[in-house]
């Protein structure tokens, strides 16, 4: 990060840094807001910073964020009734493999 991006009030940089920590970047593959170098990572920062300035709390962040972006913004995106897709789909994977490894090997 560059220093002329860092908020001047370290309570505010903070809390900013733990909204980065929790936001996806949108063109990094598995990198939260604070790993990433991306330009729009960049936008994104200076954008969350803007939010605290304006005293959002890390939960109106995250909704001004979902909202313009979707849930798959945030790396642990809330267990709804829009994500249990996300949440449940490695579940359902893991017992249908098991499943057919169960058929497959107790015949043989």
């Amino acid at each position: 990060m560059h220093p002329d991006e860092i908020l001047q009030d370290p309570v505010q940089e903070q809390t900013a840094r733990e909204v980065f920590k929790d936001v996806r970047c949108p063109v990094c593959t598995h990198q939260s807001l604070l790993e990433s170098d991306a330009g729009l990572s960049k936008d994104l920062r200076n954008a969350i910073r803007q939010q605290v300035v304006a005293g959002k709390s890390q939960k109106e962040i995250h909704i001004y964020l979902t909202d313009r972006y979707g849930q798959e913004i945030l790396l642990k995106p809330p267990v709804n009734s829009s994500t249990y897709i996300l949440w449940g789909l490695p579940v359902v994977i893991f017992i249908v493999a098991g499943y057919i490894l169960g058929r497959k090997y107790s015949k043989g």
